[in-house]
């Protein structure tokens, strides 16, 4: 998942942009290949870092922090971010220690974590920067978790709070009312942070610290700490889903949403989101370009199959350096989930992409694109690419101002054609209690038929 060559499905190569993820997730036994691997009181007081049994020592019954801007996250600059995470981790450790809730104080330090993406010499013994903040991290840190931050150095980056609340902005204005949100891959919680106040938030975040963390701030949300590809949810079994899924080179093996691991891990993690959202539920991500600009359809079109694609917005390059640390380019898809056997709800064409000359250099673009030019934030150009393929460049920060009203437009052509979220079913509320299955548990569906639960899935 870190800098290398970028893929679409079907193991059809892109162009030479970096493969970022920006969300902590994955760890060597989430089957990706090992060069590859996937992985989030007294605040100068260092405690020893706790035993594995007291990570979840944090009570859930403090207050939730309520984030105002982008000044409360994550700051620009590797020492910055690297002073910021120390800060939060002697935080925490406190916390864990003395088995209670996050003051407001320690919630402002705990919000500016930043995760490990971006600065792999803070794990390097070898390099010369940071020797005083090594020591001090292997204090913080149990043997597992030094070696879990050390694997999501090439992959571990944040979501621009202001992309989050445009997004959530759009959600509601696509008529989400309430009711249980699934986020993939949390993090430490933005998402979370900026959720509508009447969402149920269920984040799943692999890093056990990042989890921490997450639940430290957010003690009113289910944060599960687990890999996304075994969490086990019925199918519709939430209102919503909304997040920045990782992405990058490899696939993570999911028995019931991945068989055969054909799916890179943003689109496994786009379908499984899909799958657990409710027949007229919105599933709204962030996800890399090749979601949509891969040569290959075959994932397309099995999104296709679920859900309607209601717009995309594609982002700047770069949209996200100043809390992530990575150039790529994002996009953000709103999808419907379709009712079983519906006809779709809008144009299909979304599904495939064609190749473009941009800058004398020939890129696949999706043909949602070219349709729609003004739902890209700002220029689509081109250089040459390290392997002889070009790599696409948005150029536009400024642009990224008109996010909002992008997603606006889409939002309002949505309801003027009829397509928006269906309301909040009470019978939902019944039937996702205890929504932590295990294997072989029998259960009902909507439609009143039983079901069990086979493979990580109801």
């Amino acid at each position: 998942g870190g800098p290398g060559p970028g893929r679409g499905d079907d193991g059809v190569s892109g162009s030479d942009e970096p493969v970022a993820r920006p969300e902590a997730f994955g760890s060597a036994s989430d089957d990706a290949s090992p060069a590859q691997a996937p992985s989030e009181t007294d605040a100068g007081v260092t405690q020893p870092a706790p035993e594995r049994s007291q990570v979840e020592a944090i009570p859930d019954t403090g207050a939730p922090f309520v984030p105002t801007g982008s000044a409360d996250f994550a700051p620009a600059g590797k020492k910055a971010k690297l002073d910021a995470n120390l800060a939060a981790l002697r935080v925490l450790r406190n916390l864990q220690t003395q088995r209670r809730p996050a003051t407001p104080d320690e919630q402002a330090v705990l919000a500016r974590w930043a995760g490990w993406g971006g600065l792999p010499e803070v794990f390097d013994d070898d390099k010369p920067e940071y020797p005083t903040q090594r020591d001090e991290l292997r204090g913080l840190l149990t043997d597992s978790e030094w070696n879990e931050a050390k694997r999501n150095t090439l992959n571990a980056h944040y979501t621009d709070p202001s992309v989050v609340s445009a997004l959530w902005a759009a959600v509601r204005d696509l008529g989400f009312d309430g009711g249980r949100v699934l986020e993939p891959g949390s993090g430490s919680g933005t998402f979370i942070g900026f959720a509508a106040p009447n969402a149920d938030m269920v984040g799943v975040e692999l890093d056990s610290t990042t989890a921490a963390i997450s639940r430290a701030l957010y003690p009113h949300a289910t944060i599960r700490n687990e890999s996304f590809a075994d969490s086990r949810f019925p199918a519709g079994s939430f209102d919503a889903a909304i997040g920045n899924v990782p992405f990058g080179d490899f696939a993570l093996q999911d028995r019931v949403h991945n068989p055969g691991r054909k799916l890179s891990i943003h689109n496994h993690f786009i379908k499984k989101s899909l799958a657990a959202t409710k027949p007229g539920g919105i599933c709204a991500v962030l996800t890399s370009r090749y979601t949509l600009d891969s040569a290959g359809q075959a994932a397309r079109k099995e999104l296709a199959e679920m859900g309607d694609l209601i717009g995309a917005v594609r982002l700047p390059t770069g949209s996200h350096s100043k809390t992530s640390g990575t150039d790529v380019i994002e996009d953000i898809l709103i999808f419907r989930r379709r009712e079983p056997d519906a006809e779709p709800l809008t144009d299909q064409g979304w599904v495939k992409s064609s190749k473009r000359t941009i800058n004398g250099q020939s890129i696949h673009v999706n043909d949602y694109f070219t349709a729609h030019p003004g739902y890209v934030l700002g220029e689509m150009t081109a250089e040459p690419g390290q392997f002889g393929s070009g790599s696409l460049i948005v150029k536009g920060d400024k642009s990224m101002a008109d996010l909002p009203g992008v997603l606006e437009q889409i939002t309002q052509a949505a309801r003027t054609a009829g397509i928006a979220a269906t309301p909040r079913m009470a019978e939902l509320d019944e039937l996702t209690e205890g929504i932590d299955r295990h294997e072989g548990h029998i259960g009902v569906d909507f439609d009143g038929n039983f079901t069990q639960a086979v493979g990580g899935a109801a």
